[in-house]
């Protein structure tokens, strides 16, 4: 009687057996030759979750569950007797454990969607590669399907097959797969195939091919055409509901957008990374033409300054008496001389400190700042802590970011003193640089195009993995703070 009244309701076929399945009565044959309580309530929750994923509406549902009760009631004996009293009760706590019930199965239908959806939003932002975010899509679709077997495939054009991107459980499938004849067009939709029944075979995995397999197959789009493939195996028949495809749908769409963006995003670290590679070749050709620039002025130009000056000097001594009055000029030039000889020294020292590669960082360091406060008179207070041995490259950057940090104090600071801090913590290598100068405005600094100073020192910083910050106000002075990370000390 249930189920043809059933048949009055507006519901589709699948939606009145399910309906049907909620009736005690529907219950299957038991073990027990008792009715089990527990098994009709397993039934309820399956069905229940079964009718949420076929988009059973409310209203209809309602329905459905009044008209069961009214049958109920007309089978039972009347209220007013005394036998029918408790049964017509039951009826009432029936209705209201189905309806329950049913609330419950379609808030689990729900909670998993959305479980699988932020599963999908944290691979996306979590995800460094293309083959890492749809593997991880993968997993939780397959786990949101139940699905006993499941991958995602990628097409490649030039190569005439798929590539096996990921496959649940792990390692089941070969890397590649040939590319069937007219395989591709078969995927533009989303498609259910029972395997076992005539048809194209849409299972690209060929242990897949067995009479009593489902396969579920979702395309992936990228740039706009059909790019990848993700597809779920079930050991028996199961077609998906309608809230199952549309799930798998909105996912797939959304792993088509994200997979783009994991593209263009490893595409651009690639470049970057070129970029970066490039820069570091930059400063080591600047480093090595320094050393260059250095020892020709000390063997070419130095050289011949010394041997001008001590000229100089011999014809000073060999002046004839009638010369005398030549003897002040001859005194001047040797002075000269002697001056250029003094910045020649100093501009081969900052090209290509040999205290660096001598002595260490610290000694360096030391002899910078002494050399910068004899000649500008700016006091400079140095706190040097312990520091591992750096590599090189390391070691240079450093000494250039700290050279370029004294230059600019004593170029345009105006500052009376100067304080340098360099030490290693917390896994970090931190320099700062603080003055009491007039300080300037750091965005139209930064904004001017020929702030190469500045620049300069942020990008030596990030070329190591560090950061670089510059604070000043006017007349407040200027810091500088540079975090390197140790390479010493790795994670």
């Amino acid at each position: 009687m249930f189920e043809r009244a059933l048949r009055q309701l507006p519901l589709t076929p699948p939606i009145r057996k399910a309906v049907a399945a909620l009736a005690p009565g529907a219950l299957g044959p038991q073990p027990s030759p008792c009715w089990s309580f527990e098994a009709y309530r397993e039934q309820v929750a399956y069905h229940g979750r079964r009718l949420a994923k076929l988009d059973a509406p409310a209203v209809g549902m309602a329905r459905a569950i009044d008209e069961y009760v009214r049958l109920l009631r007309e089978a039972l004996p009347a209220p007013e007797k005394e036998s029918g009293r408790e049964l017509h009760l039951a009826a009432d706590l029936w209705r209201l454990w189905i309806t329950l019930s049913l609330n419950r199965a379609f808030h689990e239908v729900a909670e998993a969607e959305a479980r699988t959806y932020h599963r999908l939003f944290q691979a996306e932002l979590e995800s460094r590669t293309l083959e890492e975010l749809l593997g991880r899509m993968l997993e939780a679709l397959a786990e949101y399907a139940q699905a006993e077997r499941s991958a995602v495939f990628w097409l490649d054009r030039s190569a005439q097959s798929w590539k096996v991107l990921h496959a649940l459980p792990e390692g089941a499938g070969p890397g590649t797969i040939p590319l069937a004849a007219s395989s591709v067009p078969r995927f533009r939709r989303p498609r259910c195939q029972l395997v076992g029944r005539p048809g194209p075979r849409l299972a690209i995995l060929p242990q897949w091919h067995r009479p009593e397999y489902t396969v579920w197959s979702v395309p992936l789009l990228a740039e706009g055409r059909f790019s990848g493939v993700m597809q779920f195996a079930f050991p028996k028949a199961y077609p998906w509901l309608p809230r199952e495809r549309r799930l798998l749908e909105t996912a797939a769409e959304h792993c088509s957008l994200a997979a783009e963006k994991a593209r263009l995003t490893q595409r651009l670290a690639e470049k970057e990374d070129q970029v970066r590679r490039l820069a570091e070749r930059l400063v080591e050709v600047e480093e090595r033409e320094r050393k260059r620039i250095s020892s020709e002025l000390h063997d070419e130009a130095g050289q011949a300054l010394m041997c001008i000056r001590l000229e100089l000097e011999m014809l000073e001594q060999k002046l004839p008496p009638e010369a005398a009055h030549l003897a002040p000029a001859l005194a001047s030039a040797r002075s000269l001389t002697e001056h250029t000889i003094t910045e020649i020294r100093r501009v081969i020292s900052s090209l290509s400190p040999a205290a660096l590669s001598q002595l260490g960082l610290p000694a360096a360091i030391r002899q910078l700042a002494a050399r910068t406060q004899q000649l500008t008179g700016i006091r400079i207070r140095l706190k040097i802590g312990p520091l591992p041995q750096l590599p090189p490259p390391v070691q240079t950057a450093i000494y250039r970011l700290v050279q370029e940090s004294l230059h600019n104090a004593t170029r345009h600071s105006s500052a009376s003193t100067i304080k340098l801090s360099l030490k290693a913590a917390d896994r970090q290598i931190s320099l700062n640089v603080e003055d009491d100068g007039v300080g300037f405005d750091v965005p139209a600094a930064l904004a001017k195009p020929n702030a190469f100073g500045l620049t300069g020192m942020k990008e030596r910083a990030a070329l190591l993995g560090g950061e670089f910050q510059v604070r000043s106000q006017a007349g407040k002075g200027t810091r500088i703070e540079v975090r390197l990370p140790d390479p010493t000390r790795r994670m």
